[in-house]
C-alpha cells in the first residue's frame, strides 16, 4: 500500500465515526467514492445496493456519467455489478472493448469514456448486500494493494449499510411503539395520555385567549348487550363503526379519544360561549341515530354524553375536568339516556375516595338535563337481522345500576378461579406451570353471568373497587396456604389491583392485613399492575409499590403495549415482571411490526432485569412464535383455561418439582 496507506486509514477511521452518528446512508457512500478516487488508480466509482424487496438500486457515484453507467446495468439488465452481487464474486472486466460476457453494457459503457470496470460485492452477516463498482478510462488491471484497499473498504461499506439499516428499523420500531403507546389500537384513536397531553394544552390556549375549552365524556347505552348478544367481534366492529361516526360530527380541529371499552372523550377548544359546546353534543348524539350495519345485522344504540367546561375564573387542569364530564355523563345516564348533561362550571374537584364525582359536587347535582332534540335515540341496544347462533346469557347493561359496593360482601355472587402460566425456555415449552393468575367471576345472582371486565368497571365507577380487591386479594391468599398445605406446586399466585386501589388510601397496609390474617408466605404473591388503566408514575405511586416490594412481594405490570405510559413505567416503577398484552400475541404469527415490538421489549425487560409473559396465547402458532422470540413464559387458552382452586392441582403437577421460577434472575 505504502504512501496510500495514511490516507486509507483516514478514511477508515472516518467510517468508524460514523457508524456512531445519525449521517444518512447517502452522505456517508457519496463520501466513500470520492475518497476511492483519491486513493486508487481509477475514474470514478459506483455503489448499488439492494432494497427491501431485494432488488438492486442506485445508492451513490462520483459523477454523472458513473451515475448513468450504474443504472444502465438495470436497464440492460446485465453487468458487471450484477454478476457480483448474483455470485458474490468480484467481477473484472479490464478491458471492455473484448465485450463477450456483457456486450450491450460493454458497448453503451464504451460509448461514455469507460475501458474497464472492477464490481466486489458487499457483503456481510452471510448475505450479499450489492456491490462497489470501480471505473477506469484506460484498460489494464488493478495492481495487487489496488485489489486488497478495495477489499477492505468494500467490507467497510457493508458493514456500515448493515448498521445503518439496523438504526433503521429501529427507528421505526420506536416510532411504532411511541405511536401504540399513545392510541387506542382497535380505531386508531388518541389514548388516555396523549387526550391528557391536547387537553391540557387546549386549556393553555384557552388561559390565554379567554375562551373556553369543553370536554364531552361519551358513553354508548347498551353497549355490553352488543358484546353478550353478539359477540366481542362484532362489538369492536361497533366501535370502529361508531369512532368514525364521531370523527365526522366532529368540527375541524376538535379532538376525539377512546378510553377504553365503550367510553369516548371529545375535546373542544376557542369554545366563545357554552352553546357551542351544547351544538356539538346534539350533533354527535345525531351522528348515533342510523343503526349500524354490522355482518347482516342492523345494530341501533344511543349514547350518554356529559359535558364540562373550563372556568374562565379559575383555570382547572385536565383530570379535574374529565372527572367533571365523567359525572355529568353519569347524570345523563340516570336521566334515562340518549342526552347531554352540561355542567356549568368546572372547579376544583375533592371527593372521598370511593365516593362517587356526582353525589358530592355540587355542580353536577344544581344542573339542568338537556335532552336532545334529534330523532329518539335508544337507551338499550336494538339488535335486528338473523339471532345471534350462541346467546350469551343476560346483559351486563340490564343490570347496570342494580348493584353496588354491598354486593361485593355476598360470596355467592362471585368466585375466583385460576389459569396457569407456562416456562418457556431456550425457544421450547416446558410445562412447566410456574404461577397462576386470579381471574374473578361473577356468580348466579343475576341473571346473566356479567363478563369479568364489566364486574370490574362498575365497581370502579361505583367506588366498590375497594371492598371487591380486598375479598379478592384475601381468597387469592386462603387458596395459596391451601394448596401449599397439600403439597401442590403453585410458586406463585398473581392477583389484579387497580388504579383506584393503589392510589387509594392505606392500600399497603391493607396488603399487609390480608397477608397476616391468612398466614400467605409474601414470596408467593404477586400484585400485576394494569398498564390499560391510569396509574400515575409520580412520587406518591412509587413510595406505595416500593412499601409493596418491602413487604416482599413481587410486582407484575399487566398488558404491557395496550396504551398510556408503558416505557416510562419500567423507568419508574420497581417491577420484576412484564406481561405483554394478548393482543400482540394473535398477530405474532403474521405481523412482522409485532413480532419486532415484542423481540425488542423482550430485550428491554431482560436488560433491565425483568421477566417476560405473553398473555393470550390461544394456538400453537402464537406459541411458537412468542417462544421463538426468547419471552420466558406464555399464558392463555392454549396452554390452560382459568379453573376452580380445587382443580388447580391438575395443571401443577408438573410444575410440582421445577427449578424454574419467575423473578428478575429467572433467565
Amino acid at each position: 500500500m505504502g504512501h496510500r496507506e495514511p490516507l486509507l486509514n483516514r478514511v477508515l477511521v472516518q467510517f468508524a465515526a460514523n457508524l456512531c452518528t445519525d449521517f444518512s446512508v447517502q452522505s456517508i457512500l457519496d463520501h466513500l467514492v470520492l475518497s476511492i478516487v483519491d486513493l486508487l488508480p481509477v475514474s470514478g466509482a459506483g455503489v448499488m445496493a439492494i432494497d427491501s424487496s431485494d432488488a438492486l438500486h442506485f445508492l451513490a457515484a462520483t459523477d454523472d456519467v458513473i451515475r448513468t453507467i450504474e443504472v444502465l446495468q438495470r436497464e440492460t439488465g446485465q453487468g458487471p455489478c450484477l454478476h457480483a452481487h448474483a455470485t458474490g464474486r468480484p467481477c473484472v472486466l479490464d478491458d471492455l472493448r473484448a465485450g463477450e460476457d456483457f456486450p450491450e453494457f460493454s458497448r453503451r459503457a464504451l460509448e461514455a469514456g469507460m475501458a474497464a470496470v472492477f464490481s466486489f460485492p458487499l457483503r456481510a452477516q452471510g448475505r450479499t448486500l450489492g456491490a462497489l463498482d470501480l471505473y477506469r478510462t484506460t484498460p489494464g488491471p488493478l495492481g495487487e494493494a489496488d485489489v486488497r484497499i478495495v477489499a477492505i473498504l468494500a467490507d467497510v461499506a457493508a458493514a456500515y449499510l448493515v448498521n445503518a439499516r439496523s438504526r433503521a428499523d429501529s427507528s421505526l420500531i420506536m416510532a411504532d411503539l411511541n405511536h401504540r403507546s399513545l392510541h387506542d389500537p382497535l380505531t386508531g384513536l388518541p389514548n388516555r395520555t396523549l387526550l391528557t397531553e391536547l387537553l391540557t394544552e387546549a386549556l393553555n390556549r384557552a388561559t390565554r385567549s379567554r375562551r373556553r375549552t369543553a370536554v364531552l365524556f361519551l358513553d354508548l347505552d347498551g353497549f355490553k348487550a352488543v358484546n353478550d348478544e353478539l359477540g366481542h367481534h362484532v362489538g369492536d366492529l361497533l366501535l370502529v363503526a361508531v369512532a368514525a361516526r364521531l370523527t365526522a360530527a366532529l368540527r375541524p380541529g376538535d379532538t376525539l379519544a377512546r378510553l377504553g371499552g365503550d367510553e369516548f372523550v371529545a375535546v373542544c377548544d376557542d369554545l366563545p360561549d357554552d352553546s357551542h359546546a351544547a351544538d356539538v353534543s346534539h350533533r354527535l348524539l345525531s351522528a348515533m341515530v342510523s343503526p349500524f350495519h354490522l355482518e347482516g345485522r342492523d345494530v341501533t344504540l344511543g349514547a350518554s354524553i356529559g359535558v364540562a367546561l373550563s372556568d374562565r375564573r379559575h383555570p382547572v387542569g385536565a383530570q379535574q375536568l374529565l372527572v367533571a364530564a365523567d359525572a355529568a355523563m353519569y347524570e345523563a345516564k340516570r336521566a334515562g339516556g340518549g342526552r347531554h348533561h352540561l355542567i356549568q362550571e368546572a372547579p376544583s374537584l375533592s371527593y372521598p375516595a370511593g365516593a362517587h364525582p356526582a353525589e358530592t359536587h355540587p355542580a353536577v347535582a344544581a344542573t339542568e338535563v338537556t335532552s336532545v332534540t334529534a330523532p329518539s335515540l335508544p337507551t338499550t341496544a336494538r339488535l335486528t337481522g338473523p339471532p345471534a347462533s350462541t346467546p350469551r346469557g343476560g346483559s351486563p347493561a340490564s343490570a347496570r345500576g342494580r348493584w353496588g359496593a354491598g354486593d361485593f360482601h355476598e360470596s355467592d355472587r362471585y368466585t375466583t378461579v385460576y389459569q396457569p402460566i407456562v416456562a418457556v425456555h431456550d425457544k421450547s415449552v416446558t410445562g412447566q406451570v410456574i404461577g397462576v393468575e386470579t381471574l374473578l367471576r361473577w356468580g348466579s345472582a343475576l341473571p346473566g353471568a356479567l363478563p369479568p371486565a364489566a364486574v370490574v368497571a362498575e365497581a370502579e365507577r361505583s367506588g366498590a373497587i375497594f371492598g371487591l380487591g380486598d375479598w379478592v386479594l384475601r381468597q387469592a391468599c386462603r387458596d395459596t396456604v391451601r394448596w401449599q398445605e397439600q403439597g401442590i406446586g403453585v410458586q406463585r399466585t398473581s392477583v389484579n389491583v387497580s388504579a383506584q386501589q393503589i392510589t387509594g388510601p392505606a392500600f399497603v397496609r391493607s396488603v399487609e392485613r390480608a397477608l397476616a390474617d391468612t398466614g400467605a408466605d409474601p414470596g408467593c404473591l404477586c400484585l400485576e399492575l394494569t398498564e390499560s388503566s391510569t396509574l400515575p408514575d409520580d412520587r406518591r405511586t412509587v413510595e406505595v409499590l416500593l412499601g409493596l416490594k418491602k413487604l416482599g412481594l413481587q410486582l407484575w405490570l399487566d398488558d404491557f403495549g395496550s396504551g398510556y405510559s408503558s416505557l416510562n413505567y419500567l423507568r419508574v416503577f420497581p417491577l420484576d415482571v412484564v406481561k405483554i398484552d394478548p393482543s400482540f400475541a394473535h398477530r405474532l404469527p403474521g405481523e412482522r411490526a409485532s413480532r419486532a415490538i415484542v423481540a425488542s421489549t423482550t430485550a428491554l425487560c431482560h436488560e433491565l432485569g425483568m421477566t417476560v409473559i405473553v398473555e393470550g396465547v390461544e394456538n400453537v402458532a402464537e406459541l411458537q412464535a412468542a417462544t421463538d422470540l426468547g419471552v420466558d413464559a406464555c399464558q392463555g387458552f392454549f396452554l390452560g383455561r382459568p379453573v376452580p382452586a380445587e382443580e388447580v392441582r391438575a395443571f401443577s403437577s408438573a410444575a410440582d418439582h421445577a427449578q424454574c421460577d419467575i423473578g428478575p434472575n429467572s433467565r
